[in-house]
């Protein structure tokens, strides 16, 4: 379309049409082929004097005045006459340069313009509108990754006494899913140095650091013991990283969910402690009244074994101490729960530093 193009310009340039035809300009901007000069009538003297009908008759201005409309008008005839030669000329170069097949297209035009409109609809170069939406697409998610990754570094260092503690656990679970999805560095990064999860455990236990210093110093040596095993094993080839879906692995939702348990035996323990803890229970579903009737593996009633200090070893503070008697009323009845309750204590109890570095 560029080389016919410039053959259509350049010969319309030569024949001093171009600015009737250029088909770059709208049909306002285009100039208007004088016809008017061809089919107008030759100048009268009475054009020039009322009620004078020959040429004799005119004197000084007056013959003057008619002389210019005469040659004026001759002017007109033969610039009108070369331009709708011109016109037509190049209405049969147009076709000329067109092959055969593509003649029906031009059906009805009867200008040049038109008829370089239509080729130019027909036979310009379109823009790549699929590299477009590409790049456009590249630019929306490279945007809505920056936005996550503003939420996230903000989300660190949000307040949990601005909200409720359910709120504020549920608003890092979706952020984290979002971020997840979106390929944000600081949710995504892994290597041989660092595992999946790892930094985004990270940056959730210095969220809760100030509130918990035991918890987020517990979980961040328990993260510290998994990179380490994570970065000696990672060069053995017939060692497999576990699946997020194994218990022993080091998974963001579980050490979220793991911290609201915390908060809520730790309201417990304190006779109710804050409304913030007293909210939240294991996945962050509403505590709800207790049940009376419950026992737990220590024997103890009123709670479940997953919110017991006895028997889960991740809700212990610093100075907590247990005895042998009790250890073996949790390990006589242990034996008596479900395959399910034996299988999540179990896999509980091989999350301890020990249990990881044994892995």
């Amino acid at each position: 379309m560029a080389a016919l193009d410039r053959r259509h310009r350049v010969a319309a340039k030569m024949e001093r049409v171009w600015e009737y035809m250029d088909p770059e300009k709208s049909e306002s901007e285009i100039y208007k082929i004088p016809t008017e000069w061809i089919y107008s009538e030759y100048p009268r003297p009475c054009d020039v004097k009322e009620g004078v009908t020959q040429t004799s008759d005119l004197k000084g201005e007056d013959f003057t005045e008619y002389r210019e409309r005469v040659a004026l008008y001759k002017d007109g005839q033969v610039l009108g006459e070369a331009t709708v030669a011109a016109i037509s000329r190049m209405k049969r170069y147009i076709r000329q340069c067109l092959h055969p097949d593509w003649h029906g297209i031009l059906s009805g035009l009867s200008s040049p313009y038109d008829q370089l409109v239509r080729l130019k609809q027909q036979f310009a170069p379109r823009r790549n509108t699929r590299v477009q939406d590409l790049r456009n697409d590249l630019l929306r998610r490279a945007t809505r990754v920056e936005e996550l990754r503003n939420d996230w570094r903000r989300m660190i260092d949000s307040p949990m006494n601005k909200t409720s503690l359910q709120r504020w656990l549920k608003n890092w679970h979706n952020l984290y899913d979002k971020a997840k999805a979106a390929g944000v560095p600081d949710v995504c990064y892994t290597s041989s140095q660092y595992p999946p999860d790892s930094m985004a455990i990270r940056d959730f236990l210095r969220a809760v650091q100030a509130q918990d210093p035991y918890f987020a110093n517990m979980w961040r040596q328990r993260l510290t013991d998994w990179e380490d095993l994570w970065r000696s094993k990672a060069t053995t080839e017939s060692w497999t990283p576990p699946p997020v879906a194994d218990r022993n692995a080091m998974d963001f939702h579980r050490v979220v969910s793991h911290y609201g348990d915390y908060r809520h035996v730790q309201s417990q323990t304190l006779g109710g402690g804050s409304s913030m803890a007293s909210t939240t229970t294991l996945k962050g579903k509403p505590s709800g009244n207790r049940n009376k009737s419950m026992r737990c593996l220590c024997g103890g009633k009123g709670h479940e074994w997953r919110y017991c200090r006895e028997v889960n070893w991740t809700l212990r503070s610093p100075n907590f101490k247990t005895t042998a008697s009790k250890m073996m009323v949790i390990e006589e009845n242990l034996k008596k729960a479900s395959p399910q309750v034996q299988e999540e204590v179990a896999a509980i109890m091989m999350t301890d530093p020990v249990g990881v570095l044994r892995m």
